[in-house]
């Protein structure tokens, strides 16, 4: 019964473009004909979401702490593009005060005494404990200064190369190597 059934449904030939004429048809083929598929859920998980249709089903098999409704999913099973989360928009920046001297030079104090081997919400917290200010504007400004290092290092590596230049041209010193 099992092979009449899967021939009469997939015809002489087997299926289309997978069994040349004549040849036997695999016993997974046949397994996978004649059995219904397989709800990865347990009947119960199935009832509670309206298991008896298709878009129960759909709902079984999604996670069970789904937020989705029913209608929600039931856009999504004719074609409906799911909900994406919102993209975060920029929050505009609180007014603060100026940085002053004392602030930066306790800042880099912090830094050097707070180790970075501390996670670092931890190691931002207690840096701001100390300077008095924000972890996101004690942050901000951590890296406002190491920028400004690095771009100060650059302009000093180009100014002494031309430099060492100028004066190799004019002959007052040996051009490095």
């Amino acid at each position: 019964l099992v092979r009449a059934c899967s021939r009469a449904a997939v015809g002489a030939n087997g299926p289309a473009g997978t069994h040349p004429a004549g040849t036997h048809q695999t016993r997974a083929f046949r397994r996978a004909a004649s059995t219904p598929p397989r709800l990865p859920h347990n009947p119960a998980t199935m009832a509670a979401f309206g298991g008896d249709d298709a878009l129960g089903a759909m709902m079984a098999a999604t996670l069970p702490r789904s937020t989705m409704s029913k209608d929600q999913m039931q856009s999504i099973a004719n074609g409906a593009r799911p909900k994406t989360a919102r993209p975060k928009t920029a929050r505009p920046k609180k007014e603060t005060t100026p940085w002053t001297k004392e602030d930066v030079n306790k800042l880099k104090k912090a830094c050097k005494d707070v180790p970075s081997t501390v996670e670092k919400q931890q190691r931002w917290r207690q840096i701001s404990g100390i300077v008095g200010r924000s972890k996101r504007e004690c942050y901000d400004k951590y890296k406002e200064l190491k920028e400004a290092q690095k771009t100060k290092n650059e302009l000093k590596k180009t100014m002494t190369r031309a430099f060492e230049e100028r004066l190799a041209a004019l002959g007052l010193k040996e051009p490095a190597a």
